[in-house]
């Protein structure tokens, strides 16, 4: 009788992915290796779009829907970054992709923004 490795299959390598910017790098590296469609992939873009609309919206203070380019990708840079802060804390990459990929993006925003004003709070 053979003792077989209990341990779960993990497909995502966390030497690959880039803490600066680790949604993305998690996004791109689900996509390379087959482990998201494109459909799946568009319905987490989807809702990240959703919450970029409504950050342009606070960052306009509701007086417009539209913003330069720059300000957009640097809204959405902010966003996913805050979004990384929470998806950091899974215990491994699959784990924070079935999150992205599961979650609401306003919750992982949220919980992102709670991370990072504990950090800052311990800093002061």
């Amino acid at each position: 009788m053979t003792t077989q490795n209990l341990e779960p299959q993990r497909h995502l390598d966390p030497a690959l992915l880039n803490s600066a910017t680790y949604t993305e790098s998690l996004l791109g590296q689900a996509v390379a290796r087959g482990l998201l469609s494109p459909q799946q992939l568009e319905v987490v873009q989807l809702g990240y779009l959703g919450l970029l609309a409504k950050q342009v919206e606070r960052f306009t203070s509701g007086e417009s829907s539209s913003v330069r380019n720059e300000v957009a990708r640097h809204l959405m840079d902010s966003l996913l970054f805050v979004v990384g802060l929470r998806l950091k804390t899974c215990p491994h990459p699959d784990d924070a992709l079935a999150l992205l990929v599961n979650a609401p993006a306003q919750q992982l925003f949220d919980e992102g923004m709670a991370l990072l004003r504990r950090k800052l709070q311990r800093t002061k």
